[in-house]
């Protein structure tokens, strides 16, 4: 036997040597990872030290420069930054966008090198290429650039030095190698002492697994193998007893099995039928049957729940008991009766395994040898019970676990079969539903066309068109589908006008002698349909057109009502405008507002005011404002009234222009109501001869009332608003006058007289809270108040307490009477009112205004009012508050300002130190102030004096802070330190007491969150220093730190300033050779070679560029400059360079990109091509261009020897950069042209070929624009006569169009069409396909042999498809008379060109099928644009007969309506019932009557 996977050699192998490996493998990988970092962080410390320095550097002259530009200094310390290190590339200065501002190398500045966007520090690794892979070393800088950029400084680090590749694998190699040794000394243990007994076992093994149980393992030892070997001999005894249970069990399962797939067959199949089957009994059938069959059950049954669920329904069964219950109609009662009836009521399946002893069971005689019962609920998307599968067998315990599950499976898949079709009932139902109400509500409106329309029928004589009766048509042939029926003998035809399946009418033409054709049936059915639509969309005109004049009245009386604010104008305009609309006399009734109903709702005597009464010619029929008592009968009616009805007219007296001509018996009354109660009603007159008012006459009175009713209400909204406007200007004068005052107590006293002049009061009083005493203090009062100015109250106390507790409106009839009454209080008043100001930040006091008592007290308008008053007086206050604030604020900002000004333009500290005391002393007003300021890394400060004395202003030295003193807390604690009062006991105490000082404070001199330096403050008086004093102060010492530190770092920044004018010569020399290039390309190269040479002081300067030679090589000088005549000679002597003598030169130019060679330390080989180009130094510079080898710049000096600096290097390599880059435009634009030129070409040629109007002419653009018309002597176009698709292959080709050079070509096999079956070997649907070689590549003894080469004559064949759309439709064939090879571009044109040509061709065929299709289009389409343009019915009618009868030049053409019975609406059900139910349907009474 053989093994299988690893041997036990190997595993223990894996186990004990390479598991540990693993394991130890990433904590060895972490290590060399931390060594790499390590490493790493170390070569690169001198990065974050240079772009630190270079930060603190820029911060320390950043106030006294505008550009980092102007650092002097700076770029020489880049440069000398990076000398002497040779893992660093360049240190550069560079903005956020990655333009370099200061670069190490000169001429790189203005070059781009990435973009930026780091936080502080970072380390980046990517490629730069001017110096291949880098460690990018970058620190953000605090000061941005002038353009607004952040600025960063960069260090560049070599990344094959910084970390190298190798590093982290040396951990790993050396424990590669102790594995191995471990692996050798296993493999001998393990053969002699494991290995050994272990094969023993195993072939033991191999022979048990064999099937020779009997076999036993001789192994005799006393460790674990030997145990192993007794119980290896021990399983195969047992192994031997097993086989044969197994087997039975086996067979067992087997049987198991297959009874579950029938039971699953049965499953699927419910599910298959569940979705395909839509009758609902079919469905319920073929389940049950499926589970007898499949499952073996005795009965299988499916109970319905009813609408009432009382009851559970037997709807399918499968036994014959099951029929007999059917046929009877058997059911169960639920929660009652069985297990069905259990299952019904709560939704749970019942099983049960032995029926005798379950309670539940209902013993059914028709069943009676059932011994279990099973029963599953059938539940619908909401999970209620809809239904329930009952299962029953003649066996006790007859259902299994798999049984059940299955069961449970098919019931839900019954219950989604149930739900489906439901779904699809209720679906159907709704849609049948909604279809019948739009087919009646379309009857409906036919049937008032036809009751309105005196006309319904047109003849068409041949000359004119005439109204005639309509003829007698049989009822089944209006009913029939819109097909034109030839009667009698077939000269008659006639045909129903339909409109969504609704006949409307008939046509009917006659031309006797006559034989009607397809084409004639089928514009008759077109036309019918056009006339149908223009039928039913001049019904919908008109009907618009009545709803438009409708809304038109209704918009009129809404005008009316918005221009008219008098309310009596605005009804009697109103009136005017519905008798001219309705034609009738109007009369528009008013109930006076005191018209009230007694108790029980029983309504009283009322009267009604006239408001207007109008005739339909704009006549008044009577003077409005009369008021009419309405006689008893009338109070009822119009008590009750809802809706619009009918009774005769008031007892209005003699109105002449009424009588006789108006039917005063029934009037229309239609109420107007508001949103509150019956406001009046509206009379409608009509004359005599009028015919009765229609329900839609009847809707637009009660939607007109309504917009009455809605004018009413807007009226006495007007009033309303008129009186809040009344108080809202009064208001607004108020905060005019508050608007003018800016004093706190001004506007107190304008608050008090205002409060007093609004609210009609004889007092007012203005209480303030102090929050210092927390009282209420009367701090102005007015009138009879006035005696009590100055009086304070505690809150709760009293009126003005009280308001200021509860934050509210308090309002009192009479003060004496009130509860709250305080002692000595306002007792001498009567009704009062407490407004409480409140403010954002609280209440600010409370205004108090009084009548004297017996006055009219205060209401609730008057409340409100006084709300209103008290916002805006808070307001005035509280602005009143801060603008005397800000103007402090702004006073002492200003004095700031000053200051900065004057201190930040002072050089000396001492004198900006000084000029700050005089500063303090000047805004605080106090009597002596000092300004100490520490430079960093000097013990001694600088120092500066101010007082109103002399005594104050003598100078001091200070010492070293002490540290319990002021000076040190202010400066260790960067906060400041007050004291108001001086203490005898203080350390400060005495000296400041011998000046009269009496107060002290002392804030700190703040650098950002440094503090370097403190200003003091004295003052003679206690408590002086507030904490508005101690805020400027602060302020004043921001500026004076900031403009100390600028005196400082001023003398700095000049010597800095020195070193960027350095920077100059290369940054420009770098941009003008960019510009250079990047305007004229490499034809500027001379120009910019002398730009670098004199830039760089060399004297000859080259460029080379490869040059293919053979299987070699060599770079020819393309441009050259010299710095003298015999330099120039020397330049000139050398026009190619082969770089193959000096084998150095080529790696170093490809791997760095650079070569510096000088005399004294060349080689043998580069001193000769030194010698020969006559330098003594010269440095190459690589220019990556097309091919893999560079281009390259070359810069020599004859004279001396040259050590080339960092800046130079980085400026030239810059140009280089731009070079390479020039290079690659100028190629892409060569190949943009010759693209451009192709597809000018393809433009050109898909331009002819839309031209084209023959397939020949196809044919003759396909041989000018492809090679087929420059080497083939044969060309033909192939149609096939049934598109190529995957689905279907033609059978014939089709000979289009031909050309050929050789009139003895014989294509007569093509012209019969029978080509295909010959082609089609060598076509392709989708790609073209070439014989290059008929000789070759074509079998002799095929058939299409002998017609390529002699009837064709053709060596070489191109069969190109036409494919448009997914479809080929044909093959572009050519032939070519010797053997030729296309080209790819030549291929390429080809398909794209045939793909043209196919559209073109598919364009030709498609022409001539819509000519025919569009002139009988255009006929339809002008008899139905004059039918659209009939403006009404009757229009449309005419014109259908006469155009119809004109088009087909008939005899007799007739058009009538009709519509066809009584509407036929389907029953609806569901939530369609209840308005359908109370709807008439006015078509039957319609229909019968147009029959009739």
């Amino acid at each position: 036997m053989r093994r299988k996977g690893l041997s036990l050699r190997w595993q223990m192998v894996l186990i004990i040597v390479v598991l540990p490996l693993l394991l130890l493998t990433p904590l060895l990988f972490f290590a060399g990872a931390q060594f790499r970092n390590e490493y790493r962080d170390a070569r690169l410390g001198k990065g974050h030290m240079i772009t630190q320095q270079v930060r603190q550097h820029v911060d320390m002259v950043a106030p006294f420069i505008t550009s980092v530009r102007d650092v002097p200094g700076l770029e020489r310390y880049l440069r000398d930054s990076i000398a002497g290190q040779p893992e660093l590339a360049f240190a550069a200065l560079v903005r956020g966008d990655g333009i370099i501002v200061l670069h190490s190398t000169s001429g790189m500045a203005g070059q781009v090198l990435m973009d930026l966007n780091v936080p502080d520090v970072q380390v980046l690794q990517t490629r730069v290429p001017q110096y291949g892979n880098l460690h990018l070393v970058v620190r953000c800088m605090t000061r941005p650039d002038i353009s607004g950029q952040q600025l960063y400084a960069v260090v560049g680090a070599y990344s094959q030095i910084v970390d190298p590749p190798w590093l982290p694998w040396l951990p790993v190699g050396g424990v590669l190698i102790l594995a191995l040794l471990l692996l050798v000394l296993l493999q001998v243990f393990m053969r002699r002492a494991v290995l050994r007994p272990l094969e023993q076992l195993a072939e033991g093994a191999a022979i048990v697994g064999a099937g020779d149980l009997s076999y036993e393992i001789g192994i005799r030892r006393g460790d674990e193998i030997g145990f192993l070997a007794q119980s290896f001999n021990a399983m195969s005894d047992r192994l031997r007893e097993l086989v044969t249970t197994l087997e039975q069990q086996v067979e067992a399962r087997t049987a198991d099995l297959a009874r579950r797939n029938q039971q699953l067959q049965a499953v699927s199949l419910v599910a298959r039928e569940a979705v395909t089957i839509q009758d609902l009994p079919t469905l319920l059938e073929t389940t049950v049957n499926a589970i007898s069959r499949h499952f073996g059950y005795y009965h299988a049954g499916i109970f319905w729940v009813d609408q009432p669920r009382e009851w559970a329904v037997l709807r399918a069964a499968s036994s014959e008991g099951g029929q007999r219950m059917l046929a009877r109609g058997h059911r169960l009662r639920i929660g009652q009766q069985g297990l069905v009836g259990s299952v019904a009521a709560t939704g749970q399946p019942r099983i049960a395994l032995d029926v005798g002893e379950d309670a539940v069971w209902f013993d059914n005689p028709d069943l009676p040898e059932t011994r279990s019962e099973m029963a599953l609920p059938l539940v619908d998307t909401e999970q209620h019970v809809v239904g329930v599968l009952d299962v029953q067998s003649t066996q006790v315990s007859a259902f299994s676990s798999a049984d059940i599950e299955v069961l449970q499976l098919l019931a839900d898949q019954v219950s989604v079969g149930l739900r489906n079709s439901l779904l699809i009932e209720q679906t159907q139902s709704t849609l049948a539903e909604l279809q019948a109400i739009q087919q009646d509500y379309r009857r409906e409106g036919w049937a008032r066309v036809l009751n309105r329309l005196q006309v319904q029928a047109y003849e068409y004589d041949g000359v004119l068109v005439e109204p005639v009766l309509p003829l007698p048509v049989p009822v089944e042939r209006l009913t029939e589908s819109n097909t034109p029926l030839a009667t009698g003998d077939a000269a008659t035809v006639m045909t129903p006008v339909q409109y969504r399946d609704q006949t409307i009418g008939m046509l009917t033409l006659s031309d006797p002698g006559r034989v009607w054709t397809e084409e004639e049936f089928a514009l008759i059915r077109s036309v019918t349909d056009q006339v149908a639509s223009a039928l039913e969309t001049a019904r919908l005109f008109e009907e618009t057109q009545r709803t438009a004049r409708q809304q038109a009245l209704l918009n009129a009386v809404l005008q009316t009502a918005a221009m008219t604010l008098d309310p009596d104008q605005a009804l009697e305009e109103i009136a005017m405008i519905l008798a001219r609309g309705l034609a009738m006399a109007v009369g528009v009734f008013i109930f006076p507002r005191r018209a009230a109903t007694a108790e029980g709702g029983v309504p009283t005597p009322q009267e009604v005011r006239l408001q207007a009464f109008v005739l339909p010619e704009g006549e008044k029929a009577l003077d409005a404002g009369a008021f009419y008592t309405l006689p008893a009968d009338l109070q009822i009616f119009f008590h009750g009234l809802m809706e619009p009805e009918l009774g005769k007219l008031l007892p209005l007296g003699q109105v002449p222009s009424l009588a006789g001509s108006y039917d005063l018996e029934r009037v229309l009354y239609v109420p107007i109501r508001t949103a509150t109660a019956q406001a009046g009603f509206l009379a409608l007159v009509r004359r005599q001869q009028d015919v009765l008012l229609d329900p839609d006459t009847r809707a637009l009175a009660r939607n007109l009332a309504g917009q009455v009713a809605v004018v009413l209400e807007n009226l006495h909204l007007m009033e309303e608003t008129q009186r809040r406007s009344a108080e809202l200007q009064l208001l607004y004068e108020a905060s005019l006058h508050f608007g003018q005052v800016r004093d706190p107590e001004a506007t107190e006293k304008l608050v008090v007289d205002e409060a007093q002049e609004l609210l009609v009061a004889d007092g007012a009083a203005f209480w303030r809270y102090d929050e210092a005493h927390e009282t209420l203090q009367c701090v102005c009062a007015q009138g009879t108040l006035t005696s009590y100015q100055g009086l304070g109250v505690s809150p709760g106390q009293g009126l003005p307490g009280t308001a200021w507790t509860e934050r509210r409106v308090i309002q009192t009839g009479d003060y004496m009477t009130w509860e709250q009454l305080g002692a000595g209080d306002l007792s001498t008043v009567g009704p009062a009112l407490g407004i409480p100001l409140l403010a954002a930040r609280g209440a600010i006091g409370v205004l108090v205004v009084t009548r004297p008592r017996g006055g009219m007290p205060f209401d609730a308008v008057v409340s409100r009012l006084a709300e209103l008053f008290a916002a805006q007086a808070t307001v005035a206050l509280e602005n009143a508050r801060l603008y005397q604030e800000s103007a402090r604020r702004a006073r002492d900002l200003q004095q700031l300002y000053e200051a900065g000004l004057d201190m930040i333009g002072m050089r000396e500290v001492e004198a900006v130190l000084t000029q700050g005391a005089e500063w303090a002393l000047r805004l605080l007003g106090v009597q002596r102030t000092r300004a100490f300021f520490w430079a960093r890394g000097n013990a001694t400060p600088f120092s500066g004096h101010a007082g109103t004395s002399p005594a104050y202003v003598a100078p001091e030295t200070l010492a070293p802070p002490r540290v319990a003193g002021v000076t040190a807390r202010v400066l260790h604690e960067g906060r400041p330190v007050i004291v108001n009062r001086l203490i005898s006991g203080d350390e400060i105490a005495p000296a400041l007491q011998e000046l009269g000082l009496a107060s002290q404070a002392a804030v700190p001199l703040r650098l950002g969150a440094e503090t370097v330096g403190v200003l003091f403050a004295n003052s003679t008086q206690e408590g002086f220093f507030t904490d508005e004093a101690v805020r400027l102060l602060e302020f004043l010492g921001s500026q004076l730190a900031t403009s100390a530190q600028n005196a400082l770092q001023f003398g700095q920044l000049q010597q800095t300033l020195a070193v960027v004018e350095m920077q100059a010569r290369y940054r420009d020399a770098v941009a003008q050779g960019t510009a250079q290039l990047a305007e004229r390309g490499t034809a500027s190269m001379p120009t910019v070679l002398q730009l670098l040479g004199e830039t760089l002081e060399t004297d000859a300067a080259q460029y080379c560029e490869v040059r293919s030679e053979g299987a070699g090589g060599h770079w020819e000088v393309v441009a050259r400059w010299a710095q003298s005549s015999a330099a120039g000679q020397a330049v000139a002597a050398a026009s190619k360079w082969r770089l193959e003598d000096v084998p150095e030169w080529l790696p170093a130019l490809r791997a760095e990109g650079i070569v510096r060679a000088d005399w004294h330390d060349a080689s043998a080989a580069e001193q000769r091509m030194l010698q020969a180009l006559g330098f003594h130094s010269l440095l190459l510079i690589a220019v990556p261009g097309e091919t893999t080898e560079p281009n390259f710049m070359a810069f020599g000096n004859s004279q001396r020897e040259r050590d080339w600096k960092p800046e130079e290097l980085i400026s030239v390599r810059t140009v280089a950069a731009a070079l390479s880059s020039t290079l690659a435009r100028e190629r892409l634009f060569r190949e943009v042209q010759a693209a451009l030129a192709e597809t000018e070409m393809l433009y050109e040629a898909g331009g002819a070929l839309n031209a084209a109007q023959t397939y020949a002419q196809i044919l003759d653009v396909m041989r000018q624009y492809t090679a087929l018309g420059s080497g083939a002597h044969f060309a033909a176009t192939l149609l096939y006569d049934r598109p190529w698709t995957e689905r279907q292959r033609p059978t014939k080709a089709l000979l289009a169009a031909r050309w050929t050079a050789t009139p003895e070509s014989d294509v007569s096999l093509l012209a019969r069409g029978n080509a295909f079956p010959l082609l089609e070997p060598y076509l392709q649907r989708e790609h073209s396909s070439t014989i290059t070689d008929v000789t070759r590549e074509v079998d002799p003894l095929a058939p299409a042999r002998l017609f390529f080469e002699e009837d064709l004559g053709a060596r070489t064949l191109v069969f190109a498809p036409l494919a448009a759309g997914g479809q080929t439709i044909g093959t572009l064939m050519a032939a070519f008379d010797a053997v030729t090879h296309l080209t790819e571009e030549e291929q390429r044109r080809l398909s794209t060109l045939t793909g043209q040509a196919a559209i073109a061709i598919q364009n030709l065929y498609q022409l001539e099928a819509t000519a025919a299709r569009a002139r009988r289009e255009q006929l339809i389409r002008e008899i139905g644009e004059q039918l659209q343009a009939a403006p009404d019915v009757q229009s449309v009618l005419q014109t259908a007969a006469r155009e119809l009868g004109r088009a087909l030049e008939t005899p007799r053409a007739v058009v009538r309506l009709g519509a066809v019975g009584p509407a036929r609406r389907k029953k609806p059900t569901g939530e369609l019932a209840s308005r359908a139910a109370d709807e008439p349907n006015p078509v039957e009474d319609d229909g019968a009557s147009t029959e009739s």
